[in-house]
């Protein structure tokens, strides 16, 4: 069973104050909402020390072909059905 992300309204604010590109902030949104869900069982290993879940790192190229890594920490421990962003990292490389 897929669970479904959810995207707090803090979340959303801090990545349009990041300023990227349309083109990476629809890939990356895509991203979140069908591959992390997807590939869940895989990418939870990784758990957050201390956290209430864990820590998942993407890179993602822009049409320039600059990286750019986000680290994504989710919370899959306050919901059975849901993956919920708590905090995102972006760095640029």
């Amino acid at each position: 069973m897929n669970r479904k992300v959810t995207v707090p309204p803090n979340i959303g604010t801090e990545w349009r104050r990041l300023g990227l590109p349309r083109e990476l902030s629809i890939a990356f949104w895509a991203y979140i909402h069908n591959d992390l869900a997807a590939n869940y069982e895989k990418l939870r290993v990784n758990r957050d020390q201390g956290g209430r879940g864990f820590k998942h790192k993407k890179v993602f190229k822009d049409k320039d072909g600059n990286a750019h890594l986000f680290v994504i920490l989710v919370d899959d421990e306050t919901s059975a059905d849901h993956l919920i962003i708590t905090d995102l990292q972006h760095i640029p490389r």
